[in-house]
């Protein structure tokens, strides 16, 4: 069960409250698309990413969804069901392929009544969250696509430390709320300036130098407030 220590946000939990969930906790591999919590339907377990990533959408009526955040290993799925300000339905979906480690979300609950620290970590991301919300949302309305390309092929490699992206184009259009063909072509033209290189559902970033310098300035507001990369997270030293 080793493998759980790769989720960033698990080994910073109280030491109490790993040791309750982990002899609980599932391995288990998670296809793209598969849907890890329903907006329709009740939460029944808690996931920590290992080295998938999700993406989160919110429900905007007729059975559409908007995009509004991205998980990894930095995070946990479904614990917003037990916080003490639940958010309103979310549906997460996987983006990237890979694995997770799970639990009954009742397993979670009854820790999170338990432990203190542990209300104080989660009320100190669900604050991170809101914040890094309002950044993309601003980001969206601001700068073009050439820009939140740029910034969000730079995100998705700070979430996991990865430089190979396992991701659809059709996910980077729904994400960037553009048509699949405006991704392609921006993507075409990345790839013949000599910053990533393309293949079928992936994508492989050869320039984080290049990358950044071809993003908006959301991209080092997002990266070094830590809204996006938790791995700075310590609620008593965030000072």
């Amino acid at each position: 069960m080793s493998a759980v220590y790769a989720n960033q946000l698990f080994i910073r939990l109280p030491e109490k409250v790993q040791a309750a969930l982990l002899p609980h906790l599932t391995i288990r591999e998670v296809a793209r698309g598969a849907v890890l919590v329903n907006d329709l339907a009740p939460v029944s377990h808690v996931s920590f990413p290992l080295t998938c990533m999700a993406r989160i959408d919110a429900p905007i009526g007729e059975g559409r969804y908007a995009h509004i955040g991205i998980l990894g290993r930095h995070n946990v799925i479904g614990t917003h069901v037990v916080h003490l300000k639940p958010s309103p339905p979310r549906r997460v979906t996987v983006l990237i392929p890979g694995y997770i480690a799970t639990c009954d979300v009742r397993l979670y609950r009854d820790q999170f009544k338990r432990s203190a620290a542990l209300r104080e970590t989660m009320s100190w991301l669900q604050l991170q969250a809101h914040r890094r919300v309002s950044q993309l949302a601003a980001c969206n309305a601001t700068h073009d696509l050439r820009q939140r390309l740029a910034r969000l092929l730079l995100q998705l490699h700070y979430i996991q430390d990865i430089t190979v992206l396992g991701v659809a184009q059709a996910d980077l259009a729904h994400i960037l709320s553009v048509r699949r063909e405006a991704v392609t072509r921006e993507l075409a033209e990345v790839e013949s300036a000599g910053l990533v290189s393309l293949a079928r559902n992936r994508i492989e970033i050869l320039s984080l130098e290049a990358l950044t310098e071809r993003s908006c300035s959301c991209h080092a507001e997002l990266m070094f407030s830590g809204r996006y990369d938790y791995a700075t997270l310590n609620p008593r030293q965030r000072a």
